[in-house]
């Protein structure tokens, strides 16, 4: 981590076959926050994002969800898909 705090799990990784590798990142405090992979003989590679605040609602009702394939692999990406019928007001989602 170089700035905001958090974590990457695993914290050292090697690639596989195709040349990836993947790990998790908990991000640290609301704000900024900024990882750094590094690997010899390549320029290091920064990766910023901004942590915000997301207070839950109790009154949040999901009336349907679905999963699809319905047959999926453990190994497999899933689409997940669910209909909310009352947020009780504004929610607010952002991906990276």
């Amino acid at each position: 981590m170089t700035d905001g705090g958090g974590s990457i799990s695993p914290a050292d990784s090697v690639t596989g076959e195709t040349g990836t590798t993947e790990g998790i990142w908990t991000m640290g405090v609301v704000g900024a926050n900024t990882l750094t992979a590094s690997t010899a003989g390549f320029p290091d590679l920064e990766f910023t994002a901004t942590a915000e605040l997301y207070v839950a609602r109790a009154d949040l009702t999901v009336s349907s969800m679905t999963v699809s394939p319905a047959n999926a692999t453990a190994f497999q990406d899933l689409t997940v898909t669910a209909t909310i019928t009352n947020s009780g007001g504004f929610y607010h989602w952002r991906s990276l």
